[in-house]
């Protein structure tokens, strides 16, 4: 009998063992501050592509700036096609659409003191091409671009189970290096690219809150999570939230410092040749990392359709439509006051402060010299 009590008693005192062991908690989640680069490279070979491929597309459409040189559509078609698979289907039309109008205008001129019909089918003017409605197409492609494809595509690898190597692919089509430079200047040591760049440009390094610094402890967390193993899959899913929405931030407080660019111009007395074409570039920045954002699922970004459309529509840019922006540009009140409302919507969506939207007027990697 004493047998069988002290049997059950050793049962009972294992059980209680392992019920207690399997609620104890699991450790912290220990995030490095550096970024382990051993495989990076290697894992991120498709990303690393995707960076050079719409670096040239980009040396393509800029040769049309050169007054009197026409850019061939062949050429343009077949650097896009690289960059066509992770493009959303809706910009990947739209590319398809404004490359023959890039062509179209490229070896002509363009005057934003005359109007479309008198401008042709547009040309160079300052330092830039733009087609005859005052719009440089080359922007709408390549910051467009920025969203509808390598964020596009970093949705789609934050889609699979977590890894290590998912993360290394995030993170360089992001446009940053392991190293975490936080400098798009030439020459730079493993400088920043692309989306990267920006973020970069918007963080003042003494802000340890800075878009690029959230951005980066967004992807050290999210690689300590899948080193970790499949208990920290709800630390992987924040880390990769925290990344999109600061990426999205970062990009949408570009379009704000290229607003106020654009205005500042615009307040000044008779403005040259060189800064007016300097705004109206600035201005079709700003269409270009707005517009790309649009058919994004709504799920994976703050900004919904409707307001991308509105806000295009306020910037004399409607999707889809004839563009109002020689008027924004020759009507200076005209164009101050669609630029400012712009501003205070995106302020309001993405609930900047005050301090945020001065500090966003500003180049932080010139002013800083990084």
């Amino acid at each position: 009998m004493m047998k069988n009590i002290v049997l059950a008693l050793v049962v009972t005192l294992a059980l209680a063992a392992c019920s207690d062991s399997s609620t104890d908690p699991k450790p912290d989640l220990t995030i490095p501050t550096v970024y382990d680069s051993t495989s990076w490279r290697t894992n991120a070979a498709t990303e690393l592509s995707v960076q050079a491929a719409l670096s040239n597309l980009t040396r393509e459409m800029q040769r049309g700036r050169t007054p009197g040189t026409a850019v061939e559509a062949s050429v343009l078609t077949s650097a896009f096609a690289p960059l066509r698979a992770i493009t959303t289907p809706y910009y990947a039309s739209r590319i398809d659409a404004w490359i023959p109008e890039l062509v179209a205008s490229s070896g002509g001129t363009f005057d934003p003191r005359k109007t479309a019909a008198e401008n042709g089918q547009g040309g160079t003017f300052g330092a830039y091409l733009f087609d005859e409605y005052g719009v440089e197409i080359e922007q709408l492609i390549e910051k467009g671009l920025f969203t509808a494809a390598q964020y596009n595509h970093a949705l789609t690898v934050m889609a699979e189970a977590p890894s290590v190597a998912a993360v290394d692919r995030i993170l360089a089509v992001y446009g940053a290096h392991p190293g975490f430079a936080n400098s798009g200047t030439s020459g730079k040591l493993n400088r920043d690219f692309h989306s990267a760049v920006y973020a970069a440009r918007r963080s003042d390094t003494t802000d340890q809150n800075s878009l690029y610094l959230r951005i980066k402890r967004g992807l050290l967390k999210a690689r300590a999570a899948a080193a970790a193993g499949p208990d920290y899959t709800t630390e992987y899913a924040e880390a990769m939230a925290d990344v999109r929405l600061n990426w999205e931030r970062a990009i949408m407080a570009t379009v704000a410092n290229y607003l106020y660019t654009a205005i500042d111009v615009l307040k000044s007395t008779n403005p040259d040749d060189a800064k007016l074409a300097g705004a109206m570039h600035a201005y079709a920045e700003g269409l270009g990392f707005l517009h790309g954002w649009k058919t994004i699922p709504a799920s994976r970004k703050l900004i919904p359709d409707a307001t991308v459309d509105a806000l295009l529509s306020t910037l004399g840019a409607p999707a889809g439509g004839t563009p109002s922006t020689i008027a924004l540009f020759t009507n200076p009140a005209q164009g101050i006051t669609a630029f400012d409302a712009a501003i205070n919507n995106i302020k309001a969506l993405y609930g900047f402060s005050n301090a945020e939207m001065e500090s966003f007027k500003v180049n932080w990697v010139t002013a800083q010299r990084r």
